[in-house]
């Protein structure tokens, strides 16, 4: 029985910057061999929004997101789902009770969110777009039951709060987390030994 691809949906969340969201397609089907498809934008949810800091709770847009999949229609799929908006999110860390974040995706879930608010602050827009790369594609790992984990510079390394930790990352998955999506997919993933940044950020 022939498996077929990953099929990642993309849902615009609120306001686009329509590069970030076109380039987050991209590097997932690069990275993961998926298929990708846009869906409809929607509204923010009011109940996922922090008015102390004006910002989007990361676990409740998750919920907002996991609700929108049991919305699609029958014969079609969604493996994964992914929220991209241009809002602060946030979501409990530690003692920190409001934690600003550039994602969010529960391992072994349905659905994950990514936020571009982080990726701009003193970044060029070909490091934005890298970020944002980085950012799906990491927070897609959780969702195929990838924990934080692997060397420096691995893809689902944790951030530790800084946005600077992207950049110092390949791009790649590192040997056990791509083990652990593969099982969890059923889907062997294409083998890529250099992440070849030049050729998908000119796309």
């Amino acid at each position: 029985m022939v498996v077929p691809p990953l099929e990642i949906c993309f849902v615009p969340l609120g306001k686009q910057d329509a590069q970030l969201l076109d380039i987050s397609q991209k590097g997932s089907a690069y990275l993961y061999g998926a298929t990708t498809r846009l869906l409809p934008a929607r509204a923010l949810p009011k109940e996922a929004y922090y008015k102390p800091r004006s910002r989007y709770r990361g676990e409740k847009l998750l919920d907002f997101l996991d609700a929108e999949t049991a919305k699609i229609p029958a014969g079609a799929r969604c493996d994964v789902m992914v929220g991209i908006t241009t809002v602060d999110i946030s979501t409990t860390k530690g003692s920190h009770k409001d934690w600003g974040i550039l994602g969010i995706g529960n391992i072994g879930g349905r659905s994950a969110v990514v936020s571009s608010f982080r990726m701009k602050r003193g970044a060029t827009r070909k490091t934005q777009k890298r970020r944002m790369v980085s950012t799906v594609n990491h927070e897609i790992g959780h969702v195929l039951s990838a924990p934080h984990g692997g060397a420096p510079g691995c893809l689902m390394n944790d951030a530790q709060g800084t946005v600077k930790t992207i950049d110092k990352e390949d791009g790649l998955l590192c040997a056990d987390s791509r083990a652990l999506i593969e099982a969890h997919s059923g889907r062997r993933l294409p083998v890529i030994k250099t992440f070849d940044w030049n050729r998908l950020l000119s796309r």
